[in-house]
């Protein structure tokens, strides 16, 4: 079974502390005088920081960080960068930009303290501007920037959870008044060639980054592959859906013809019409398409011819009342309305 990613996390960080100590990195409280640790590096290009990311007590913007969340600040925090405005530090994080990375990051306590590789090329003089100011024994306060999911009130004090460590920055007002400070600063490049057992020990911590890179790439594969199966199911479903949502239109319209059909056949037996089935199936679409007035305009011309009309044929016919043409004349008309009163007599 493979290692899960806090085994290898654990791994890690057990690997870093024996680096440390491997090069004798000196940990101090924040009072001792001088220089804090001898440096870990033979590359000229890094000039290391030893300072303090957090604690877990509230800072003067009354925002704190749990002790709960240190190992997400931890875990998310390394190779995150260490920013700081060109040429001097400002009041806040404004105009400010990488200087360098988080090497390592540690809880002590009640604080997380982190490592730093400040790039002596790439800024170098900002990173001697920070050297000289740490060397007259100058206040370096840092300012972490973090996202987090949500947070909560309590006392006025706003507690933040679901963290993840963007940056940390060097301000001239920090919002922890002085307790997140860099502790110490290297000085020196290593002149000796490392021992077996140094380079052993740098190499095993290697072989086990890259066993977890291996493993979070074969993670992150099947993270794409399980969102890819979900996008298909995703349109496969939605095209399901579409294709049942056509069918219960035509069930519903069925239904609603065979309701109206129904009613018209009511209407049909309640003025005494007799029509067998094969008449509504020769004239569904016509009596369908009728209105309540029309349907009943029909009734009543089949009322009126219903004896006239003998043969089958004829019964299953709907009056053609746009054919219908009249050939008698004004005084036919009055000649066959007085011969009707006489019979009525």
């Amino acid at each position: 079974m493979r290692e899960s990613y806090d085994s290898l996390r654990d791994k890690v960080m057990e690997t870093s502390k024996q680096f440390d100590n491997e090069f004798e990195l000196e940990i101090i409280d924040d009072d001792a005088p001088g220089e804090a640790f001898a440096s870990v590096s033979r590359n000229p290009a890094y000039r290391w920081a030893k300072f303090v990311l957090t604690d877990d007590q509230p800072n003067v913007n009354k925002v704190r960080i749990p002790k709960e969340e240190f190992g997400n600040l931890i875990k998310s925090g390394v190779f995150a960068p260490i920013n700081m405005a060109a040429q001097k530090m400002k009041d806040g994080h404004e105009g400010s930009f990488p200087l360098g990375v988080i090497a390592n990051l540690v809880e002590e306590g009640n604080r997380i303290i982190g490592l730093a590789a400040l790039w002596k090329k790439e800024r170098e003089s900002d990173v001697e501007y920070l050297k000289a100011l740490y060397d007259k024994k100058v206040p370096l306060n840092l300012s972490w920037e973090i996202f987090y999911r949500d947070s909560t009130q309590e006392d006025g004090i706003e507690t933040l959870h679901g963290t993840v460590l963007k940056a940390a920055t060097l301000v001239g007002k920090p919002a922890y008044a002085g307790r997140t400070q860099i502790l110490s600063m290297a000085s020196q490049i290593m002149e000796d060639t490392l021992s077996e057992e140094e380079l052993k020990t740098l190499q095993d911590r290697l072989a086990t980054l890259e066993t977890e890179n291996v493993q979070l790439k074969e993670n992150l594969q099947k993270s794409e592959e399980a969102v890819a199966s979900l996008t298909t199911e995703k349109e496969t479903l939605a095209q399901e859906n579409s294709s049942l949502t056509e069918y219960k239109q035509k069930i519903e319209l069925a239904q609603a013809k065979t309701e109206k059909l129904s009613g018209i056949k009511a209407k049909f037996t309640a003025a005494g019409i007799e029509r067998d089935e094969d008449y509504f199936v020769q004239n569904e679409e016509k009596l369908l398409n009728l209105d309540e007035a029309g349907l009943d305009f029909i009734l009543q011309e089949l009322v009126s011819f219903k004896d006239q009309l003998s043969t089958a044929s004829e019964k299953n016919k709907l009056p053609d009342m746009t054919k219908q043409k009249t050939t008698i004349s004004g005084k036919d008309l009055g000649k066959a309305l007085r011969e009707a009163r006489l019979q009525e007599k």
